[in-house]
């Protein structure tokens, strides 16, 4: 832009022809264009700052110095991270060596646990054996108590039972009849799952065998193993057999099924804890 105004200006260095009165005299500066103006304030210092103020807001002019604050703050809150990220990652470590010693435990515990879990199993099931035992001594003497009464059966012997010794009897007969085809495998190996057998007379001195399925609360499913049980021993030996249930108690349903099945339900005391 095009200007005939002129700016006072104040002389860089004090010379005689300027000193008035003992102060200095302005020096009239022509400005023509902006450039005039950039070049007079490069000149003085004080008429640059002065434009700076008119200019300037008050928080424009204290911004560098926010800054500067600003840096300062920034390099503090780095220089804290960084400590609170090594504090952090010394944490981690130690939790992890922590972590690691307690699933260590942990493993050594479950270890144990199973231990002493597998002795308890193994206890528990020697005490049902010895429990089974009594149940199956005290159900074999009902079968040869009542057989006569209530079957009109002789008994005579005991082939099977948990309280005696097996009669070779069974086996033999068993492998005999399989090796025959008389009955299948997997049946000479469920009949030789029976609780009881007991060999007997009958009327007219006929052999019987009495199969004995023994359980607390007798089920349907242990009628009907009865039932199968007896059904193949009587084709093994080619004689009649009956099958029995023993227990403390039966459902109704239990009952009319065992009715319908031809298997006779021996009831036995509860046993005293």
């Amino acid at each position: 832009f095009s200007c005939v105004n002129c700016i006072h200006t104040l002389p860089s260095k004090k010379t005689p022809q300027h000193r008035r009165a003992g102060r200095l005299t302005p020096k009239m500066t022509n400005i023509n264009t902006f450039e005039d103006i950039l070049e007079a304030m490069e000149r003085n210092p004080a008429l640059r700052d002065a434009m700076r103020r008119h200019l300037l807001t008050e928080e424009l002019l204290q911004l560098p110095a926010r800054v500067s604050r600003l840096e300062e703050l920034v390099a503090e809150f780095a220089s804290k991270l960084a400590e609170l990220t090594e504090t952090f990652t010394r944490f981690v470590e130690q939790t992890n060596m922590a972590l690691a010693r307690l699933n260590s435990n942990v493993s050594e515990l479950n270890t144990s646990v199973a231990r002493l879990t597998a002795g308890q199993n193994r206890m528990s099931g020697q005490l049902n054996n010895l429990s089974g035992s009594d149940y199956e001594r005290q159900a074999a003497g009902v079968v040869l108590r009542r057989l006569k009464r209530h079957l009109n059966i002789d008994p005579s012997e005991i082939l099977r039972s948990g309280t005696v010794l097996d009669k070779p009897d069974v086996t033999n007969l068993l492998n005999r009849v399989a090796d025959a085809g008389i009955v299948s495998d997997d049946e000479a190996d469920d009949l030789d799952l029976a609780d009881i057998i007991i060999r007997g007379q009958g009327p007219g001195g006929v052999t019987v065998h009495v199969i004995a399925e023994v359980s607390i609360t007798v089920h349907e499913e242990d009628i009907e193993r009865a039932s199968r049980r007896a059904a193949v021993l009587e084709r093994a030996t080619g004689g009649p057999t009956h099958a029995v249930v023993i227990g403390e108690s039966a459902s109704p349903a239990s009952l009319e099924m065992a009715a319908q099945e031809k298997v006779t339900f021996f009831q036995i005391i509860g046993r005293q804890e």
